[in-house]
Protein backbone atom coordinates (compact mmCIF):
# COMPACT_ATOMS: atom_id res chain seq x y z
CA UNK A 1 0.00 0.00 0.00
CA UNK A 2 1.25 3.62 -0.83
CA UNK A 3 0.54 6.77 1.49
CA UNK A 4 -0.82 9.30 -0.55
CA UNK A 5 1.00 11.82 1.63
CA UNK A 6 3.11 12.33 4.99
CA UNK A 7 1.36 14.05 8.16
CA UNK A 8 3.02 16.01 10.62
CA UNK A 9 4.89 13.28 13.13
CA UNK A 10 4.17 13.47 17.04
CA UNK A 11 5.65 15.70 19.10
CA UNK A 12 6.05 16.17 23.13
CA UNK A 13 8.13 13.80 24.74
CA UNK A 14 6.88 12.88 28.29
CA UNK A 15 9.77 13.09 31.00
CA UNK A 16 11.83 10.17 29.57
CA UNK A 17 12.24 6.92 32.79
CA UNK A 18 14.84 7.41 35.05
CA UNK A 19 18.00 5.20 33.99
CA UNK A 20 21.20 3.77 36.22
CA UNK A 21 24.44 5.37 35.44
CA UNK A 22 26.24 3.06 37.55
CA UNK A 23 28.80 0.86 35.71
CA UNK A 24 28.98 -2.73 35.32
CA UNK A 25 32.03 -3.10 37.68
CA UNK A 26 30.13 -0.97 40.32
CA UNK A 27 27.09 -2.80 40.08
CA UNK A 28 28.45 -6.18 40.07
CA UNK A 29 30.62 -4.34 43.26
CA UNK A 30 27.46 -3.52 44.70
CA UNK A 31 25.25 -6.32 44.09
CA UNK A 32 27.43 -9.37 43.45
CA UNK A 33 27.91 -11.60 40.94
CA UNK A 34 28.39 -15.27 40.13
CA UNK A 35 30.76 -17.19 37.44
CA UNK A 36 28.98 -19.29 34.60
CA UNK A 37 31.48 -20.66 32.31
CA UNK A 38 34.03 -17.86 33.07
CA UNK A 39 31.51 -15.26 32.43
CA UNK A 40 30.29 -12.40 35.72
CA UNK A 41 26.41 -12.22 35.68
CA UNK A 42 25.13 -10.38 37.72
CA UNK A 43 22.18 -11.17 40.16
CA UNK A 44 18.59 -10.11 40.83
CA UNK A 45 19.51 -5.51 40.57
CA UNK A 46 17.27 -3.03 42.16
CA UNK A 47 16.99 -1.33 38.90
CA UNK A 48 15.21 -3.12 35.52
CA UNK A 49 17.89 -2.77 32.92
CA UNK A 50 20.97 -1.03 33.38
CA UNK A 51 22.12 -0.17 29.11
CA UNK A 52 25.65 -0.25 30.13
CA UNK A 53 25.68 -3.60 31.50
CA UNK A 54 22.99 -5.53 29.19
CA UNK A 55 20.44 -5.13 26.39
CA UNK A 56 18.44 -7.84 27.59
CA UNK A 57 16.48 -9.07 30.60
CA UNK A 58 14.49 -11.86 32.00
CA UNK A 59 11.47 -11.66 34.24
CA UNK A 60 11.60 -14.88 36.78
CA UNK A 61 7.88 -15.47 38.16
CA UNK A 62 7.01 -18.67 40.46
CA UNK A 63 6.50 -21.21 37.77
CA UNK A 64 7.48 -18.86 34.51
CA UNK A 65 10.71 -17.22 33.05
CA UNK A 66 9.81 -14.10 30.46
CA UNK A 67 12.32 -13.27 28.11
CA UNK A 68 13.04 -9.58 27.53
CA UNK A 69 14.70 -6.75 26.35
CA UNK A 70 16.23 -3.71 27.55
CA UNK A 71 14.99 -0.38 26.27
CA UNK A 72 15.82 2.98 27.62
CA UNK A 73 15.36 1.17 31.18
CA UNK A 74 12.48 -0.45 31.32
CA UNK A 75 12.50 -4.65 30.79
CA UNK A 76 10.21 -5.08 27.54
CA UNK A 77 8.74 -8.66 26.78
CA UNK A 78 9.46 -10.46 23.59
CA UNK A 79 6.67 -12.37 24.07
CA UNK A 80 4.52 -14.87 24.63
CA UNK A 81 5.05 -14.36 28.30
CA UNK A 82 3.84 -11.13 29.91
CA UNK A 83 5.70 -9.04 32.43
CA UNK A 84 3.01 -6.60 33.05
CA UNK A 85 -0.51 -6.47 33.14
CA UNK A 86 -0.65 -3.89 30.59
CA UNK A 87 0.68 -6.40 28.64
CA UNK A 88 -2.72 -8.37 28.16
CA UNK A 89 -4.69 -5.55 27.95
CA UNK A 90 -7.81 -5.72 25.30
CA UNK A 91 -10.65 -3.19 25.30
CA UNK A 92 -13.38 -5.42 26.40
CA UNK A 93 -16.19 -4.32 29.11
CA UNK A 94 -17.09 -7.55 30.71
CA UNK A 95 -13.43 -8.39 31.29
CA UNK A 96 -10.19 -7.76 33.17
CA UNK A 97 -7.09 -8.87 31.72
CA UNK A 98 -3.71 -9.06 33.98
CA UNK A 99 -0.73 -10.88 33.82
CA UNK A 100 -0.65 -14.12 36.30
CA UNK A 101 2.95 -15.61 36.89
CA UNK A 102 4.13 -14.56 33.26
CA UNK A 103 0.80 -15.54 31.55
CA UNK A 104 -2.22 -13.66 30.42
CA UNK A 105 -5.59 -14.65 32.17
CA UNK A 106 -9.09 -12.61 32.53
CA UNK A 107 -11.85 -12.58 34.80
CA UNK A 108 -15.58 -11.88 34.17
CA UNK A 109 -16.57 -8.29 35.59
CA UNK A 110 -20.26 -7.05 36.26
CA UNK A 111 -22.07 -4.22 35.33
CA UNK A 112 -23.45 -2.65 32.18
CA UNK A 113 -22.01 -2.36 28.74
CA UNK A 114 -23.30 -1.66 25.10
CA UNK A 115 -24.38 -4.54 22.18
CA UNK A 116 -25.15 -3.65 18.95
CA UNK A 117 -25.62 -0.02 19.75
CA UNK A 118 -27.99 -1.29 22.74
CA UNK A 119 -27.86 -1.44 26.18
CA UNK A 120 -26.82 -4.63 28.09
CA UNK A 121 -25.54 -6.74 31.00
CA UNK A 122 -21.66 -8.30 32.05
CA UNK A 123 -22.69 -12.06 32.30
CA UNK A 124 -19.87 -14.53 33.07
CA UNK A 125 -17.76 -12.27 30.75
CA UNK A 126 -19.58 -11.47 28.14
CA UNK A 127 -22.43 -8.76 27.00
CA UNK A 128 -25.56 -9.81 27.05
CA UNK A 129 -28.90 -8.50 26.27
CA UNK A 130 -31.17 -7.46 28.63
CA UNK A 131 -33.37 -10.64 28.23
CA UNK A 132 -30.48 -12.93 29.79
CA UNK A 133 -30.14 -11.22 32.95
CA UNK A 134 -34.11 -9.98 33.01
CA UNK A 135 -35.96 -13.51 31.76
CA UNK A 136 -38.29 -12.91 29.73
CA UNK A 137 -41.66 -15.17 29.34
CA UNK A 138 -42.03 -18.28 27.80
CA UNK A 139 -44.29 -21.30 27.93
CA UNK A 140 -43.86 -25.00 27.85
CA UNK A 141 -45.02 -27.28 25.25
CA UNK A 142 -46.63 -30.32 25.86
CA UNK A 143 -44.29 -32.68 25.10
CA UNK A 144 -41.09 -30.73 26.83
CA UNK A 145 -38.49 -33.16 27.82
CA UNK A 146 -37.48 -33.01 31.23
CA UNK A 147 -34.29 -33.35 32.77
CA UNK A 148 -34.92 -36.27 34.75
CA UNK A 149 -35.49 -38.24 31.15
CA UNK A 150 -39.60 -37.98 31.95
CA UNK A 151 -42.21 -35.52 29.84
CA UNK A 152 -44.04 -32.46 31.11
CA UNK A 153 -47.18 -34.97 31.21
CA UNK A 154 -45.34 -37.39 33.41
CA UNK A 155 -46.06 -35.16 36.30
CA UNK A 156 -42.48 -33.62 37.22
CA UNK A 157 -43.44 -30.15 36.87
CA UNK A 158 -41.04 -28.87 39.10
CA UNK A 159 -38.01 -29.74 36.58
CA UNK A 160 -36.66 -27.51 34.47
CA UNK A 161 -37.70 -28.10 30.44
CA UNK A 162 -34.90 -28.20 27.82
CA UNK A 163 -35.82 -26.98 24.67
CA UNK A 164 -34.16 -27.97 21.41
CA UNK A 165 -35.29 -24.56 19.44
CA UNK A 166 -36.12 -22.26 22.05
CA UNK A 167 -36.77 -19.95 19.93
CA UNK A 168 -39.81 -21.12 18.02
CA UNK A 169 -41.11 -23.67 20.81
CA UNK A 170 -41.16 -21.48 24.05
CA UNK A 171 -39.87 -17.36 22.05
CA UNK A 172 -36.82 -17.66 24.39
CA UNK A 173 -34.15 -15.69 22.25
CA UNK A 174 -30.66 -17.33 22.24
CA UNK A 175 -27.83 -15.58 24.44
CA UNK A 176 -24.37 -14.58 22.73
CA UNK A 177 -22.39 -16.77 25.34
CA UNK A 178 -21.99 -20.49 23.36
CA UNK A 179 -21.59 -21.54 26.74
CA UNK A 180 -25.07 -21.19 27.59
CA UNK A 181 -27.88 -22.85 27.28
CA UNK A 182 -31.64 -21.65 27.44
CA UNK A 183 -34.41 -23.61 29.32
CA UNK A 184 -38.21 -22.82 29.90
CA UNK A 185 -38.24 -23.13 33.83
CA UNK A 186 -41.98 -24.21 35.19
CA UNK A 187 -42.63 -20.60 36.33
CA UNK A 188 -43.25 -20.04 32.91
CA UNK A 189 -39.56 -17.36 32.43
CA UNK A 190 -36.47 -18.33 30.41
CA UNK A 191 -33.41 -19.06 31.90
CA UNK A 192 -30.03 -19.57 30.95
CA UNK A 193 -27.94 -22.00 32.40
CA UNK A 194 -23.98 -22.88 31.68
CA UNK A 195 -23.68 -25.45 29.06
CA UNK A 196 -21.79 -28.69 29.69
CA UNK A 197 -18.58 -29.37 29.64
CA UNK A 198 -16.61 -30.26 27.33
CA UNK A 199 -19.24 -28.76 24.56
CA UNK A 200 -17.31 -27.30 21.23
CA UNK A 201 -17.37 -23.54 20.75
CA UNK A 202 -15.52 -20.39 19.92
CA UNK A 203 -13.62 -17.63 22.30
CA UNK A 204 -14.32 -14.48 21.89
CA UNK A 205 -11.29 -14.00 19.53
CA UNK A 206 -12.82 -16.72 17.22
CA UNK A 207 -10.63 -19.38 18.41
CA UNK A 208 -12.06 -23.17 18.79
CA UNK A 209 -12.08 -24.25 22.60
CA UNK A 210 -14.47 -26.14 24.85
CA UNK A 211 -16.83 -24.67 27.46
CA UNK A 212 -15.68 -24.61 31.34
CA UNK A 213 -18.34 -23.32 34.03
CA UNK A 214 -19.53 -21.70 31.22
CA UNK A 215 -17.13 -19.83 29.67
CA UNK A 216 -15.23 -20.92 26.69
CA UNK A 217 -11.69 -21.86 27.22
CA UNK A 218 -9.25 -21.83 24.22
CA UNK A 219 -7.86 -25.77 23.00
CA UNK A 220 -4.08 -24.74 23.02
CA UNK A 221 -3.53 -27.89 21.20
CA UNK A 222 -5.87 -26.91 18.17
CA UNK A 223 -4.84 -23.08 18.33
CA UNK A 224 -1.35 -24.19 16.84
CA UNK A 225 -2.56 -25.95 13.55
CA UNK A 226 -4.95 -24.25 11.62
CA UNK A 227 -8.08 -25.51 10.01
CA UNK A 228 -7.96 -26.09 5.98
CA UNK A 229 -11.94 -25.77 4.34
CA UNK A 230 -12.10 -26.77 0.58
CA UNK A 231 -14.96 -26.46 -1.18
CA UNK A 232 -15.64 -27.02 -4.82
CA UNK A 233 -16.10 -23.86 -7.42
CA UNK A 234 -17.58 -25.09 -10.61
CA UNK A 235 -17.69 -22.85 -13.82
CA UNK A 236 -17.82 -23.08 -17.70
CA UNK A 237 -14.81 -21.98 -19.70
CA UNK A 238 -14.46 -21.94 -23.32
CA UNK A 239 -11.87 -24.40 -24.69
CA UNK A 240 -10.26 -22.54 -27.82
CA UNK A 241 -8.78 -25.75 -29.56
CA UNK A 242 -12.19 -27.51 -29.46
CA UNK A 243 -14.46 -24.58 -29.57
CA UNK A 244 -17.07 -26.14 -27.52
CA UNK A 245 -17.91 -24.54 -23.56
CA UNK A 246 -17.20 -26.86 -20.78
CA UNK A 247 -17.81 -27.33 -17.48
CA UNK A 248 -14.74 -27.84 -14.98
CA UNK A 249 -14.57 -27.52 -11.40
CA UNK A 250 -11.71 -27.19 -9.17
CA UNK A 251 -11.42 -26.86 -5.24
CA UNK A 252 -10.74 -23.93 -4.13
CA UNK A 253 -9.28 -24.08 -0.16
CA UNK A 254 -8.05 -21.97 2.54
CA UNK A 255 -6.85 -22.11 6.26
CA UNK A 256 -8.06 -20.78 9.13
CA UNK A 257 -5.76 -18.55 11.23
CA UNK A 258 -3.63 -19.45 13.80
CA UNK A 259 -4.27 -18.48 17.24
CA UNK A 260 -1.03 -19.70 18.43
CA UNK A 261 2.47 -19.73 17.43
CA UNK A 262 5.23 -22.34 18.60
CA UNK A 263 7.65 -20.15 20.18
CA UNK A 264 10.63 -20.27 17.49
CA UNK A 265 7.98 -19.15 14.77
CA UNK A 266 6.60 -16.24 17.30
CA UNK A 267 10.21 -15.12 17.19
CA UNK A 268 10.49 -15.25 13.92
CA UNK A 269 7.50 -13.36 13.09
CA UNK A 270 8.22 -10.83 15.82
CA UNK A 271 11.75 -10.13 14.22
CA UNK A 272 9.87 -9.58 10.47
CA UNK A 273 7.55 -6.90 12.31
CA UNK A 274 10.80 -5.07 13.36
CA UNK A 275 11.90 -5.01 9.99
CA UNK A 276 8.80 -4.15 8.53
CA UNK A 277 8.29 -1.05 10.42
CA UNK A 278 12.25 -0.08 10.41
CA UNK A 279 12.17 -0.48 6.74
CA UNK A 280 8.39 1.10 5.73
CA UNK A 281 8.79 3.99 7.99
CA UNK A 282 12.33 4.10 9.36
CA UNK A 283 11.61 3.65 13.13
CA UNK A 284 13.89 1.60 15.30
CA UNK A 285 11.38 -0.37 17.57
CA UNK A 286 11.52 -3.17 19.89
CA UNK A 287 8.86 -5.81 19.24
CA UNK A 288 7.14 -7.97 22.24
CA UNK A 289 3.96 -10.49 20.88
CA UNK A 290 1.99 -11.33 24.23
CA UNK A 291 -0.15 -14.52 24.01
CA UNK A 292 -3.58 -14.01 25.05
CA UNK A 293 -6.13 -16.35 26.94
CA UNK A 294 -8.44 -16.17 24.19
CA UNK A 295 -6.09 -16.82 21.43
CA UNK A 296 -4.11 -14.51 18.86
CA UNK A 297 -1.25 -11.83 20.16
CA UNK A 298 -0.84 -8.38 21.77
CA UNK A 299 1.64 -6.38 19.46
CA UNK A 300 3.94 -4.38 21.79
CA UNK A 301 6.11 -1.74 20.31
CA UNK A 302 8.71 0.39 22.06
CA UNK A 303 10.48 3.19 20.49
CA UNK A 304 14.21 2.29 21.26
CA UNK A 305 15.39 6.24 20.31
CA UNK A 306 15.71 9.58 22.14
CA UNK A 307 12.60 11.86 21.83
CA UNK A 308 16.07 13.82 20.67
CA UNK A 309 16.64 12.16 18.03
CA UNK A 310 14.76 12.42 14.32
CA UNK A 311 14.37 8.74 14.60
CA UNK A 312 13.04 8.79 17.65
CA UNK A 313 10.07 11.15 16.58
CA UNK A 314 7.45 8.00 16.58
CA UNK A 315 4.09 9.00 15.26
CA UNK A 316 1.55 6.34 15.86
CA UNK A 317 -0.27 6.75 13.24
CA UNK A 318 2.57 6.19 10.71
CA UNK A 319 3.65 2.84 13.08
CA UNK A 320 -0.55 1.46 12.76
CA UNK A 321 -0.60 2.06 8.71
CA UNK A 322 2.83 0.02 8.85
CA UNK A 323 1.73 -2.74 11.42
CA UNK A 324 -1.83 -2.98 9.53
CA UNK A 325 -0.18 -4.01 6.09
CA UNK A 326 1.97 -6.53 8.11
CA UNK A 327 -0.62 -8.51 10.41
CA UNK A 328 -3.13 -8.45 6.35
CA UNK A 329 -0.12 -10.52 5.07
CA UNK A 330 -0.50 -12.89 8.00
CA UNK A 331 -2.20 -15.85 8.94
CA UNK A 332 -1.95 -15.71 12.45
CA UNK A 333 -4.57 -13.97 14.73
CA UNK A 334 -3.48 -9.87 15.94
CA UNK A 335 -5.60 -8.80 18.83
CA UNK A 336 -4.40 -5.48 20.45
CA UNK A 337 -1.25 -2.49 19.18
CA UNK A 338 0.38 -0.61 21.59
CA UNK A 339 3.09 1.75 20.27
CA UNK A 340 4.82 2.99 23.07
CA UNK A 341 6.78 6.53 22.33
CA UNK A 342 8.96 7.02 25.36
CA UNK A 343 9.84 3.92 27.43
CA UNK A 344 6.69 2.96 28.97
CA UNK A 345 5.88 6.19 30.18
CA UNK A 346 3.66 7.36 27.09
CA UNK A 347 1.53 4.89 24.44
CA UNK A 348 -1.01 4.76 22.49
CA UNK A 349 -3.12 2.15 21.65
CA UNK A 350 -5.95 0.16 19.22
CA UNK A 351 -7.21 -2.93 17.79
CA UNK A 352 -5.49 -4.27 15.01
CA UNK A 353 -8.72 -4.52 13.18
CA UNK A 354 -9.26 -0.79 13.95
CA UNK A 355 -6.55 0.26 11.79
CA UNK A 356 -7.04 -2.03 8.64
CA UNK A 357 -10.40 -0.96 8.84
CA UNK A 358 -9.16 2.93 8.72
CA UNK A 359 -6.63 1.96 5.93
CA UNK A 360 -9.85 0.82 3.82
CA UNK A 361 -11.72 3.77 4.81
CA UNK A 362 -8.96 6.18 3.87
CA UNK A 363 -8.63 4.03 0.25
CA UNK A 364 -12.31 4.75 -0.32
CA UNK A 365 -12.04 8.23 0.27
CA UNK A 366 -9.30 8.37 -2.15
CA UNK A 367 -9.28 8.60 -6.21
CA UNK A 368 -6.56 6.44 -6.54
CA UNK A 369 -7.76 4.02 -3.97
CA UNK A 370 -7.96 0.75 -6.40
CA UNK A 371 -4.00 1.08 -6.56
CA UNK A 372 -3.49 1.22 -2.81
CA UNK A 373 -3.42 4.82 -2.25
CA UNK A 374 -4.87 5.98 1.00
CA UNK A 375 -6.18 10.04 1.96
CA UNK A 376 -4.40 10.59 4.43
CA UNK A 377 -6.95 13.01 6.41
CA UNK A 378 -10.27 10.12 5.93
CA UNK A 379 -7.23 7.57 7.86
CA UNK A 380 -6.38 9.75 10.71
CA UNK A 381 -10.26 10.21 11.26
CA UNK A 382 -11.47 6.91 11.34
CA UNK A 383 -7.72 6.29 13.29
CA UNK A 384 -9.22 8.56 16.12
CA UNK A 385 -12.52 6.24 16.46
CA UNK A 386 -10.09 3.59 17.85
CA UNK A 387 -7.07 5.05 19.27
CA UNK A 388 -6.54 5.67 22.98
CA UNK A 389 -4.44 7.39 25.47
CA UNK A 390 -2.49 3.95 26.93
CA UNK A 391 -1.40 4.80 31.44
CA UNK A 392 2.32 5.10 32.41
CA UNK A 393 3.41 1.59 33.21
CA UNK A 394 5.09 1.38 36.73
CA UNK A 395 8.72 0.10 37.04
CA UNK A 396 9.39 -3.25 38.36
CA UNK A 397 11.96 -5.01 40.86
CA UNK A 398 14.14 -7.27 41.38
CA UNK A 399 14.13 -8.17 37.28
CA UNK A 400 17.77 -9.88 36.25
CA UNK A 401 19.47 -8.19 33.52
CA UNK A 402 21.06 -10.90 31.32
CA UNK A 403 24.79 -9.55 29.08
CA UNK A 404 23.94 -10.25 25.90
CA UNK A 405 26.00 -8.89 22.02
CA UNK A 406 22.89 -10.01 20.13
CA UNK A 407 20.35 -7.22 19.28
CA UNK A 408 17.65 -6.39 17.19
CA UNK A 409 18.98 -3.10 16.31
CA UNK A 410 21.04 -3.28 13.24
CA UNK A 411 24.66 -1.97 13.97
CA UNK A 412 25.27 1.80 13.39
CA UNK A 413 27.88 2.64 10.87
CA UNK A 414 30.61 4.62 11.44
CA UNK A 415 31.03 8.20 9.74
CA UNK A 416 33.90 8.70 7.33
CA UNK A 417 36.15 11.15 8.61
CA UNK A 418 37.00 13.92 6.44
Amino acid sequence: MVLASVAAACDGASPSHTQSTSSAQEHAAISGSQAVDGERLPKARPLECDPELSNECIRQFDNRTVEGQCVRGWCVTKGPGCIRDRDCHVEEDCRRSFCDDGTCRSEPKEGECSIDEQSGRCHLGICEPEYVTSPESCSLPDAAIISDGGTADSGAKDEVAELPDADVVAGCQSPENPCLTVVCSPDGTCQYLNAADGRECKTVAGGRGQCSAGRCALDEQVALAPVKTCKTVKRRRYNYYTGRVERVSRDKCRSSLRYRLPDEELHQQRKKLIESIRKGVHYDMAAGMVALPDGGYNLILVNSRSRDEVRGLVDPSFVAFEVAGFTFKTKWKSAGLQVWLDGLSEGWGLPTSGSRQAIRKGQKASKLGFFGVVEVSTYRKWLEKSFTSLEPSPALQGVISQPTVQTDRPAETPKESN
